[in-house]
């Protein structure tokens, strides 16, 4: 096993803990707060709505729009770690494939980890800042993801067709 390899699969394994380490002490300790403020909203709302004052449904609406936005943020940030952990574990397993893997791989590792960095720090940020900063940084991280499969994908085809047209 390779030094990319291993250091891949510590990767993963720390973004699989993390991930499962933040999801258990946010449903712990905010989750079912949360909830609770939205069911509250949601009833006041309708509430409000059945006695016809539209305004105040509205202001209650929103705020149970935003608490649940702030929500679906947050169970997203541990899944999504989650995943990704799967995703460099898949990495981690097509390195080998890679030719003259060791310069190639450690970037490919590099750029992979911090784009799942980036990524999951994007979205965290999204649930406590509205804007195109959070965003943006989301998009970086998964748009560098995206790239280090593609150059995988490309250098694994580089691969194949060498050793194809020596054999």
């Amino acid at each position: 096993m390779s030094t990319t390899q291993r250091s891949l699969l510590l990767a993963a394994l720390a973004l699989m803990l993390f991930g499962v380490a933040y999801g258990t002490l946010y449903t712990y300790r905010v989750e079912h707060q949360t909830l609770l403020v939205l069911r509250e909203g949601y009833q006041e709302a309708f509430a409000s709505a059945a006695a016809r004052d539209l305004e105040s449904a509205k202001g209650e609406l929103a705020a149970a729009k935003r608490a649940n936005q702030d929500y679906v943020r947050s169970v997203h940030i541990h899944t999504h770690l989650i995943k990704l952990a799967i995703v460099v574990l898949l990495l981690a397993l097509m390195i080998p494939l890679v030719p003259d893997n060791s310069v190639r791989s450690a970037r490919l590792a590099t750029g992979l980890v911090i784009g799942i960095l980036l990524f999951t720090l994007g979205v965290y940020l999204q649930g406590y800042s509205v804007g195109m900063i959070p965003e943006s940084i989301a998009a970086t991280g998964a748009l560098l993801i995206i790239g280090c499969f593609a150059y995988l994908g490309l250098e694994i085809n580089k691969g194949l067709n060498e050793a194809g047209s020596e054999g």
